[in-house]
C-alpha cells in the first residue's frame, strides 16, 4: 500500500481533521461517486446523513455537523473559502433545504435527516458515518459508510473490511512499512529519506508538481500562522475562551533583539506559531493536517522557527523538512494510528512531536539515523497522552497541550547534532555491554606489553568440551552472543576472545598482524586457562574462520574438531586481480567510517539487503567505536587488519587441514574484502559463497557442508536457532 506525503500534509478546515475534514470528504465522496451520475442525483427527494461513536459523541463541538451539510453541497476542505461558511450554514439552516454538489436541492431538516448515534458504532472504527439516500416514493437510491480514521483519511466499508487505510497499490521504487525498512532503503541507495521520499512522489506527480504542491503547503501554513497572530476575538463553542496569539505577537515584536540573546525567548516565538495555529484550528479556519488537525500547531511552529532561526534556511531545507517528516507520519499511520479518537492525543500531538523533530534534524544536515533517533525522541515522552475534551470541544482539548508539545520538538535544535548519532564508545568499547563477564589476559608481544579481553563461561557441571569462538573484522565476542547460552545449557565451556587490535582488546599502534601471530596470541589464552583434558572445538566466523584454519594448521593435535562459519579468505583476491593498496589507503577509507556506511555495507554485502533489529546492535557496537575518542587508533588498527586480511589467504591451503572440519554457509553472502576497488565486471563474480563453501568442502578431505538457503554472512545472527541447532548437532557429531 502506497501512501503520498501529500496524503499525510493536507489542508483543509478546522478544528478537526477526522471530526470535520474526514465528514466533508465523505459526505461530497458518497455524492460525487454515488449520485452523480447522469440522471440519478435528479431521482434524490432526501439523504439522511448518521454518524456514529466518537463522531456523535464530540461532534457538534468538533464541526461534524457542519462539515455534513457543506460536503453534501460539494464544497471540500482544501478548496473552500472560510469566510463563506457561516452564511452558507445559516442559508442551509433558516431554508431547511440543501443543494447537493451545487446542483440539486432537496428538503433537509437536520433533526430529521443528520442523526447523532452517540450509543452506537459502526464495525470497523469508532469515526463511522452512513449515508443513505432515498427517491420522492422512500426508496433506497445508494446507501455507503465511510470512516474517517485520521488524519483527514477517509476510507470506505470495503476498504475497512479488508482493513486497508488508502487502497492505493501503486508499486514504489523505494517502499517501506517499518523505520527498520526506510532506514535500510537509505542505506541501501545512498538516499537521504527527503530524496527517497521525492522519488516515491514521482510515481504520482511529476518534479515540478511535487514542488509546487510542497510550496502550497509550506504557504498554508504561514498564512495559517500570520492570521493567527492577527485575528482577535474569542474562539466559538460557548466556553468564552479568548485567542491570546495577537497579544503574544505584539509583546515579542516590542522586543525582537531578546531572541538574538535568550534561547528561552526564542522558544516563546515557537510557542506563539503553534498558538497561532492552534486558535486558527478551533475557530474553524484554514490549517495543513499534520498529521491531524488537532495537532496541527506542532509542525507548522517547528518549520517557522527553522525558517527564521536557524542560518542556512532555505526552500529546499523546507522541502527536506516537510517530505522527511511526512515519511515519519507514514510510519504511524501505517503501523499504529494519527487518530485521537482510537488512540488519544499520542496519535495526534505524539506523532505531530515526532514529524518535527525528525524533519527539523533533516533540516539542519543530520543524516538518516539521527533524524530516526529524533523522531523516538519526539514519541516517548508523549506515549500515553490522552484526550479529554471538555464539552466536546477541539479549543479545549488536544490544543493546550500543542504548544508544550512543540517547544520539546524544536528543543532537539539545541541537541548537538553528534547527540542523536550512534552511540559513541572508548577504542576499547569502554561503555558497550557484552552480556557476559569480560576478563582479561595480559601478554608479552613484539617487545610490548598487551591485552587480550575474553568471554568464559562455565556450565554449571564439569563440562564434556571446550568450544573456542573466535569472532569476525567487523564483530566481537559479544556477536556470539546467543550461540554462547545454548552451547553453555548443553554442556560446554565457552571461551570468546577478542583478538589483539580488536573491540575490548590492545590496539597497539606498532604490531606486524598475522593469523600465525593471532593464532599464538590465542594459543597462549588458552593455556593459561588450563583447558585439561577436555576435547577443544574451533568454532570462526568470518575472518574468524581464517584464524581457526590458522589454528588447526598449527595445533592440530589439540583441536576435536573445527567449524567455519562463512569464512573469508576462500578466494585469493589479488590473484584474482583485485587491486593492492597501501595500509595508509587503508587507513584513509576507515577514517571515513559511519554508522550509515557500516549499515549500507551490511546490507549489501552481508544480509541480502534486507535489515532486522537484530542486527542493529552489532552496527552500532562497530560505528560506536569510530563515533568515539579513539576514533583514529581504531582505525588505524583496523587497516593494519584489513592488510593482512586481503594479503594471507587461506584458500591455498585448506587441503592441509587434518582437523575433522565442518563448514557453515550462509548462501547469501557476498563477502569479498577489496571489492569496493574491483571491476564491475570482477566484483559481479566475488564472494560466490554458494560456489565458495562448496569448492572449500571439496578441498578439505572429510569435511562436512551445512548451507543456509536464507541466510548471510552471520548465519549466528540472522537465525540463532537454525545455526545453533546445526552446530550443536555438528559438535555432538565429533
Amino acid at each position: 500500500m502506497a501512501v503520498s506525503t501529500f496524503d499525510v500534509f493536507k489542508i483543509g478546515i478546522g478544528p478537526s481533521s477526522s471530526h470535520t475534514v474526514g465528514p466533508m470528504r465523505a459526505a461530497e465522496r458518497f455524492i460525487h461517486r454515488w449520485l452523480l451520475d447522469p440522471g440519478k442525483l435528479a431521482e434524490v427527494a432526501r439523504i439522511r446523513a448518521d454518524v456514529y461513536g466518537s463522531l456523535a459523541l464530540t461532534g457538534r463541538g468538533h464541526g461534524t455537523d457542519k462539515a455534513i451539510l457543506l460536503g453534501l453541497e460539494g464544497q471540500r476542505p482544501n478548496l473552500i473559502d472560510p469566510d463563506i461558511i457561516p452564511s452558507t450554514l445559516e442559508r442551509i439552516r433558516g431554508s431547511k433545504r440543501i443543494v447537493l454538489m451545487g446542483q440539486h436541492e432537496i428538503a433537509f431538516d437536520e433533526k430529521r435527516d443528520l442523526g447523532l448515534n452517540k450509543r452506537q458504532k459502526l464495525p470497523y472504527h469508532t469515526n463511522g458515518m452512513r449515508f443513505t439516500a432515498y427517491n420522492a416514493d422512500d426508496e433506497v437510491l445508494a446507501t455507503r459508510d465511510y470512516y474517517s480514521v485520521g488524519g483527514g483519511f477517509v476510507v470506505n466499508q470495503d476498504d475497512a473490511a479488508d482493513d486497508r487505510i488508502v487502497p492505493d497499490e501503486t508499486p514504489l521504487p523505494y517502499p517501506f512499512k517499518s523505520g527498520d525498512e526506510l532506514l535500510a532503503q537509505t542505506a541501501r541507495s545512498g538516499l537521504s529519506i527527503a530524496q527517497l521520499m521525492f522519488e516515491n512522489e514521482k510515481c504520482w506527480r511529476s518534479e515540478d508538481e511535487i514542488r509546487d504542491n510542497l510550496r502550497e503547503i509550506w504557504s498554508a501554513m504561514q498564512a495559517c500562522v500570520a492570521r493567527g497572530i492577527r485575528e482577535e476575538g474569542v474562539l466559538p463553542g460557548g466556553l468564552k475562551v479568548g485567542r491570546r496569539a495577537p497579544a503574544l505577537y505584539r509583546e515579542l515584536s516590542s522586543k525582537p533583539e531578546a531572541a538574538m540573546r535568550d534561547p528561552l525567548t526564542t522558544l516563546d516565538w515557537v510557542n506563539l506559531y503553534a498558538l497561532a495555529v492552534n486558535e486558527e484550528n478551533a475557530a474553524g479556519g484554514r490549517v495543513v493536517t499534520a498529521p491531524t488537525n488537532g495537532a496541527a500547531g506542532v509542525l507548522p511552529a517547528v518549520l517557522h522557527y527553522f525558517d527564521r532561526f536557524c542560518p542556512g534556511a532555505n526552500e529546499q531545507r523546507v522541502f527536506d523538512f516537510l517530505l522527511t517528516s511526512a515519511a515519519i507520519g507514514i510510519l504511524y499511520k501505517e503501523n499504529a494510528s494519527i487518530s485521537g479518537a482510537e488512540v488519544g492525543c499520542q496519535g495526534e500531538v505524539g506523532v505531530a512531536c515526532s514529524m518535527a523533530a525528525g524533519g527539523l534534524v533533516a533540516a539542519l544536515g543530520g543524516n538518516p539515523s539521527q533524524i530516526e533517533n529524533a523522531a523516538e525522541i519526539g514519541m516517548e515522552h508523549n506515549l500515553g497522552l490522552t484526550c479529554d475534551p471538555i464539552g466536546g470541544l477541539a479549543r479545549a482539548s488536544p490544543a493546550p497541550e500543542c504548544p508544550m508539545r512543540v517547544i520539546a520538538a524544536a528543543l532537539l535544535a539545541c541537541v548537538p547534532l553528534s547527540a542523536l548519532a550512534a552511540p559513541a564508545y572508548g577504542p576499547r568499547l569502554e561503555g558497550f555491554d557484552y552480556g557476559y563477564p569480560v576478563k582479561t589476559f595480559a601478554l608479552e608481544s613484539q617487545r610490548q606489553p598487551l591485552e587480550m579481553a575474553y568471554l568464559d563461561v562455565a556450565p554449571k557441571k564439569r563440562p564434556i568440551g571446550v568450544v573456542v569462538l573466535l569472532h569476525g573484522k567487523n564483530f566481537c565476542a559479544a556477536t556470539w552472543k546467543e550461540t554462547i547460552k545454548p552451547l553453555v545449557a548443553a554442556g560446554y565451556r565457552v571461551i570468546a576472545p577478542d583478538q589483539v587490535g580488536f573491540c575490548k582488546s590492545s590496539k597497539p599502534e606498532r604490531y606486524q598482524y598475522s593469523f600465525g601471530q593471532l593464532a599464538d596470541n590465542t594459543h597462549a589464552l588458552l593455556q593459561q586457562l588450563q583447558l585439561g583434558d577436555v576435547p577443544v572445538h574451533v568454532v570462526g566466523h568470518s575472518m574468524g574462520g581464517m584464524l581457526a584454519i590458522r589454528y588447526a594448521l598449527m595445533y592440530p593435535q589439540e583441536l576435536r574438531s573445527l567449524s567455519l562459519v562463512n569464512p573469508i579468505g576462500l578466494e585469493d583476491w589479488k590473484a584474482l586481480g583485485v587491486p593492492w593498496r597501501s595500509v595508509d589507503a587503508w587507513y584513509a577509507g576507515e577514517m571515513n567510517i559511519s554508522y550509515d556506511s557500516i549499515r549500507r555495507y551490511q546490507l549489501d554485502v552481508y544480509y541480502d539487503g534486507k535489515w532486522k533489529p537484530a542486527y542493529e546492535p552489532w552496527a552500532r557496537m562497530q560505528s560506536g567505536m569510530y563515533e568515539g575518542p579513539g576514533k583514529q587508533q581504531v582505525a588505524w588498527s583496523q587497516a593494519l587488519t584489513s592488510d593482512m586480511v586481503f594479503n594471507q589467504p587461506v584458500v591455498h591451503e585448506l587441503k592441509n587441514l587434518q582437523v575433522p572440519t565442518t563448514l557453515f554457509i550462509g548462501q547469501k553472502d557476498r563477502t569479498a574484502i577489496g571489492r569496493d576497488q574491483a571491476s564491475p565486471e570482477l566484483k559481479a563474480t566475488l564472494g560466490n559463497y554458494p560456489v565458495l563453501g562448496k569448492a572449500a568442502a571439496a578441498a578439505i578431505a572429510g569435511s562436512t557442508l551445512i548451507e543456509f538457503p536464507t541466510l548471510g554472512h552471520s548465519p549466528q545472527v540472522q537465525d540463532p536457532k537454525q545455526f545453533n541447532t546445526a552446530l550443536l548437532k555438528s559438535l555432538k557429531a565429533r
